[in-house]
């Protein structure tokens, strides 16, 4: 997806999410206890290790841009899948092959982007994650992507924006 394609999508989803007032306030009742449909698989829990908030098999990369840096010297807090709000693009890896990769925004209102992968053993033997959160939203796609995954991405159909799906227990 193109860069400029990938920030018009989250603009929209973001000001699509400000727009559904009675969801946004029901946003405390989200947080912990329902994830985006689009996450809810094993694979995307794994992938969110990177994040820090979940117990996985991939270790925490958590990182704040480097230009973003100089905004907001604190180190980013650790998120979970439950702590999304929306997810505007997203692809499918496959194991010893491309990236899990997605843009999205926290409940909190940052930017993230979380990309995984794990060997042809699947995950629990080799794998890996990043993940990067910041207000800046064209540091995240610019910074938070590598060129090859950010063209991999799909944007998510608006239907599906902000359905959400209950967790189960070791999701949080």
């Amino acid at each position: 997806m193109e860069i400029d394609d990938l920030k018009l999508r989250c603009e929209h989803a973001a000001s699509a999410w400000s727009d559904m007032q009675a969801l946004r306030d029901s946003a405390g009742d989200i947080a912990g206890v329902h994830v985006p449909v689009v996450l809810s698989s094993y694979d995307w829990r794994e992938a969110f290790g990177a994040a820090g908030k979940a117990d996985t098999t991939v270790s925490t990369d958590l990182r704040r841009p480097i230009t973003a840096n100089a905004n907001n010297p604190d180190p980013p807090e650790s998120f979970g899948r439950t702590d999304v709000a929306f997810i505007t693009a997203i692809v499918e890896g496959e194991n010893d092959g491309p990236n899990w990769v997605c843009v999205g925004r926290l409940i909190t209102g940052e930017w993230f982007t979380v990309t995984a992968g794990c060997d042809y053993t699947g995950w629990g033997c080799q794998q890996w994650g990043q993940a990067y959160v910041d207000s800046d939203l064209d540091a995240i796609l610019r910074l938070g992507l590598s060129d090859e995954d950010r063209n991999r991405l799909l944007p998510v159909a608006d239907d599906e924006l902000f359905a959400r799906v209950h967790a189960g227990e070791s999701d949080y």
